[in-house]
């Protein structure tokens, strides 16, 4: 489907309650910018359907001066499985992508129950030459699995990185990466806000049958119930460093209740680059339960008791753990 500078609309909303709504789209959907006019892609289930992406759905907008479009995907279940590439990419800035709702839940787009990126599918809000990255928004009300790959850079030439948000409002685990680099302005900035949230050196082992980046037998297991599931925020085994976010970004973890800290957690790219800055914000408390390291020029900032303080909150730090600032790894 093509309709450049335009906008493609694929609804299962037609027959809601009559059947089980399902879009499969595994094949190209372009909707790119032309000239000053963005194009737009929604995909819609409605409120109880299924929208399963294995395919390419552009909004680009890569010739000189263009900017990226809008890609909306969105149902009760939403899921990005292997070879999902969505691309609102622009030359003078990256455009907006939405799958399973907008910012914390809030927008006028429908909220899916579920949302899952599997580990081969990615999203990119990309500023090309100059001007900054995206808007990109991976949300679900319940649970998100979030596998994949998410790029909103700043241009070659200027600009800043873009915002990702990705989170489930109950539930989150994410295990995959984040490029929010500027190669000449500021990182962008990374949020993850669910009820709780552990910082740990792997996917989360609570899970019941799910293999992290595996969609499961007709991708049943990308929805699944996993009453055990944690929201974890997966830093790599081997170093302990998350290698996820470019360097210059700003990574956001907002609990509603706790952050506990169960791994070594470097500040630092698997490049060695520095000067990623954590903001860690609980509304009850934050349990510092092993070594926090800020490798470079980058900050750490703990906030506990932030959504209703009362005084209740509280940060905590183990005898024998550190919190450590160091400069270019000295």
């Amino acid at each position: 489907l093509s309709a450049d500078g335009g906008s493609v609309l694929l609804t299962a909303r037609a027959v809601e309650g009559v059947v089980n709504n399902v879009i499969n789209m595994d094949g190209m959907v372009e909707a790119r910018s032309v000239s000053v006019v963005n194009g737009e892609i929604i995909l819609d289930g409605g409120e109880t359907g299924i929208v399963s992406v294995a395919g390419t759905l552009d909004a680009s907008g890569r010739a000189a001066g263009e900017t990226g479009g809008a890609v909306k995907v969105l149902g009760d279940k939403v899921g990005l499985f292997a070879g999902a590439n969505i691309d609102a990419s622009g030359d003078a800035g990256g455009g907006e992508v939405l799958v399973g709702g907008n910012f914390q839940g809030k927008g006028t787009e429908r909220n899916a129950s579920r949302t899952f990126v599997a580990s081969d599918a990615s999203i990119a809000a990309d500023a090309i030459t100059a001007g900054n990255g995206g808007r990109v928004i991976v949300w679900a009300d319940e649970i998100t699995r979030y596998y994949g790959d998410i790029s909103a850079t700043g241009g070659a030439t200027g600009g800043n990185g873009g915002f990702v948000e990705v989170s489930g409002k109950q539930k989150l685990n994410f295990n995959g990466t984040v490029d929010l680099a500027a190669a000449n302005g500021l990182g962008g900035n990374l949020l993850l806000d669910p009820l709780n949230i552990t910082i740990s050196n792997g996917a989360d082992a609570n899970t019941a049958g799910f293999t992290a980046g595996a969609a499961g037998a007709n991708n049943v297991e990308a929805f699944a119930e996993d009453a055990g599931l944690n929201s974890v925020f997966d830093v790599t085994a081997t170093t302990g460093s998350f290698a996820g976010v470019a360097a210059g970004a700003t990574i956001t973890l907002q609990a509603t209740n706790n952050i506990t800290l169960a791994n070594d957690f470097v500040l630092a790219t698997s490049t060695g680059n520095a000067n990623v800055s954590l903001i860690l914000d609980a509304g009850n408390d934050i349990a510092i339960n092993a070594n926090l390291t800020a490798d470079g020029t980058g900050a750490i900032t703990l906030n506990a008791d932030v959504n209703t303080p009362d005084g209740t909150g509280a940060i905590t730090q183990g005898a024998t753990t550190n919190i450590i600032t160091q400069a270019n790894g000295t």
